[in-house]
């Protein structure tokens, strides 16, 4: 009955259609994401460029439901609080778009990152959650989940779950309404990647450069209005990233903060200082070409000798 009722409904708008028009054809995904998922997290990865066996474990049930139109497609979900409870609210529920035959979706949940200082100090920062869902040759979800803590927490972990579907999306969980997403809109900052250049350099009195080779990677909300961005110096092989920063970005400028660290005064002896740096995206960045982008470094010594010390940094992109 099913199916006839659903041919009749066909036949009824085929009816409706004005002679000589076709209906918009919908963009269809190579892979739908409409429907529940268990994925599984064994603990490996990598962890500030190292590998690591001591990454999330575990599996977790999640929900999508999806639309398209002739343009877009969006999954809406997120993932399912207590299997028991299906009207408990999905936790950190997100949007996830369709391009290049993948899924992407970016999200952030703010304070949730814990980190201790060199001397036993607690701090937070916020946590980026990066899902870039390919899809594989079975053509089953092929994850791989980039985790970035910021402000005083900065770190970079990635980690590739497996993903497998359990079945339709049942309407009894909390899933948002994938057409009621606001469009994706495209953030400028999301130029800054690749390898870069960078030059660090003493204001005053002028100092010789501090020059180092840096790979950058930015990831955005889709709502274009903050994003986050990575600078990492690899280390040696199997080891972890030789420097780590991690930018805070809002309205093209683009933010680190560190804590409280040891760092060596002017004459040479020992103290103990905080770092804020800016940098500044051009307002003439073109969407296929990587930016050079200035700003500084302020340093403030808290201890061993109490004042500032600024620095200009410029990030170059290396040539292809």
């Amino acid at each position: 009955m099913r199916g006839a009722a659903a041919l009749a409904a066909v036949a009824v708008l085929a009816g409706c259609a004005t002679s000589g028009e076709s209906a918009p054809k919908v963009l269809e995904p190579v892979l739908d994401l409409d429907g529940t998922y268990i994925v599984e997290y064994d603990g490996t990865g990598v962890a500030n460029g190292a590998p690591s066996q001591s990454l999330v474990d575990g599996r977790a049930g999640w929900v999508f439901r999806s639309s398209c139109d002739e343009h877009t497609c969006v999954a809406a979900g997120g993932e399912i609080t207590d299997p028991n409870d299906p009207a408990a609210p999905l936790r950190n529920p997100r949007a996830a778009d369709y391009s290049g035959d993948r899924w992407t979706m970016v999200n952030f949940t703010e304070g949730s990152a814990v980190c201790t200082g060199p001397n036993g100090e607690r701090f937070t920062g916020d946590v980026w959650a990066v899902w870039d869902i390919a899809i594989a040759p079975d053509m089953t979800p092929a994850p791989t989940v980039t985790t970035i803590g910021t402000g005083d927490c900065p770190s970079v972990s990635v980690v590739t779950p497996t993903m497998t579907r359990a079945g339709d999306a049942l309407p009894e969980f909390p899933a948002p309404d994938p057409a009621a997403q606001p469009p994706r809109a495209d953030a400028a900052a999301a130029v800054f990647r690749g390898g870069y250049t960078v030059t660090r350099t003493r204001r005053d009195p002028a100092g010789a450069p501090q020059v180092t080779e840096r790979e950058v990677a930015t990831y955005c909300l889709r709502t274009g209005d903050r994003c986050v961005t990575t600078a990492a110096v690899p280390g040696a092989p199997g080891a972890p990233h030789a420097y780590l920063a991690v930018y805070e970005v809002t309205d093209g400028t683009f933010t680190r903060r560190s804590v409280p660290l040891p760092a060596v005064c002017e004459d040479g002896s020992a103290g103990v200082a905080t770092e804020v740096e800016t940098l500044t995206l051009p307002t003439d960045v073109a969407a296929d070409e990587p930016p050079e982008l200035r700003g500084e470094v302020v340093t403030t010594f808290t201890e061993g000798c109490p004042g500032t010390a600024t620095d200009d940094i410029a990030y170059r992109p290396r040539p292809a």
